[in-house]
């Protein structure tokens, strides 16, 4: 194969105005890029939307690199997404579950702390520049699942309610920041469940307006004078 015989810096590459845009949003290289042609998996692209000419698709490691027919004129290029998937929970951990949303709620002084969230869900959200995610929505989402949900908790089938570091009585409220703040959920036990949802709401696609954070820091501290 002629392409592997060449030196990585020796790959024709064509870069276009397009491609350089999103390799700069995704923080990717052209060299990446060309290490993509050398080393990865070749496949068939979807065709040229505006004139049907065959493409090429690349993945090696975590890049995916689309190019022309010729492979050497670049189309677009991306990271592949961390996975993320929800998991499912026995109806004994569903049962302490509600029965703990309902003892907070019965007396909200029970709570050891109550974490409230801010999440920006305005349109610069949307943007492709977090390796491992198709937005910085999806990527804030992502943390929040596995680093400060998943992390903290015992596995799902270990029989244990309370986390690792939590109680039910540690519970979490989230508003999501656009124009005007959102509350998503409030007083929601640090949980499985929890996870679940964070893992729904990394996979919507609902960025838009602009951020005020004034409004959403009063929503925040209005909740926590209830």
């Amino acid at each position: 194969n002629n392409r592997i015989m060449l030196r990585t810096s020796k790959i024709p590459f064509n870069p276009t105005l397009h491609g350089k845009e999103r390799r700069e949003q995704r923080d990717i290289s052209s060299r990446d890029l060309q290490s993509a042609v050398k080393h990865g998996v070749k496949e068939m692209g979807y065709p040229d939307p505006k004139g049907g000419g065959r493409r090429w698709k690349y993945t090696h490691c975590d890049i995916v690199y689309i190019t022309d027919e010729t492979s050497s004129i670049e189309v677009t290029s991306y990271a592949l997404e961390l996975p993320l998937t929800s998991i499912e929970i026995p109806d004994r951990y569903l049962n302490n579950y509600n029965e703990a949303k309902r003892r907070v709620k019965a007396n909200p002084l029970s709570m050891t702390s109550h974490t409230i969230l801010i999440v920006d869900m305005s349109g610069s959200m949307s943007k492709s520049d977090m390796n491992g995610h198709r937005s910085r929505a999806r990527g804030a989402y992502y943390n929040l699942a596995e680093e400060f949900t998943a992390a903290r908790l015992h596995p799902i089938n270990s029989g244990s309610f309370a986390g690792k570091s939590t109680s039910f009585t540690d519970v979490v409220t989230l508003i999501e920041m656009r124009g005007q703040p959102t509350v998503v959920f409030e007083s929601e036990p640090v949980s499985w469940v929890l996870y679940n949802t964070f893992v729904m709401l990394a996979e919507k696609k609902d960025t838009r307006d602009h951020g005020n954070y004034h409004e959403s820091l009063c929503e925040a501290f209005s909740i926590l004078d209830h």
